[in-house]
């Protein structure tokens, strides 16, 4: 009796060496439906892209890269319109405060309160690109205002 159960376990996990198609970690014994234990790519994914049945994907600094400026653009935008509403509605926000360094400040408080929700939802992903690509956005989001703060007169 012990024998199929041997053998369903024997064919849910890799058997051959198998690479990860993206950080090329030998993905042999772990479970077909799990991921790679150091970039989190599907098992499943790598399989199919070893069999020829999909492309290669973009690299992943690349993604980071893209996920980086995607993030970093809609956050500048976004947030000089975003920010003081919430600032409003949690009662922090007052009349005779609102000069535009004040302004530029709550949106860098509020843009680092989203790259830190980013970090806490990556928390059990080693060297997540995601992570990478969070600090690389609130870098580039500093800089930028850095670069944009005399023209606000701070």
């Amino acid at each position: 009796m012990e024998a199929p159960t041997e053998t369903v376990q024997a064919l849910e996990t890799v058997r051959e060496p198998l690479a990860c198609m993206s950080c090329k970690y030998d993905l042999r014994g772990l479970p077909i439906g799990g991921v790679c234990p150091e970039c989190a790519t599907s098992i499943r994914t790598s399989i199919a892209a070893a069999v020829g049945k999909i492309e290669r994907p973009w690299p992943g600094w690349l993604k980071a890269l893209r996920t980086t400026y995607v993030t970093s653009w809609i956050v500048t935008w976004l947030s000089p319109w975003l920010a003081p509403e919430v600032f409003r509605a949690l009662g922090l926000w007052k009349r005779g405060m609102g000069s535009a360094l004040m302004d530029q400040i709550m949106i860098q408080w509020m843009f680092t309160l989203f790259v830190g929700i980013v970090f806490w939802f990556t928390l059990h992903q080693r060297r997540s690109r995601y992570r990478f690509a969070a600090l690389g956005s609130l870098i580039v989001y500093f800089l930028a205002s850095g670069i944009f703060m005399p023209a606000y007169g701070g």
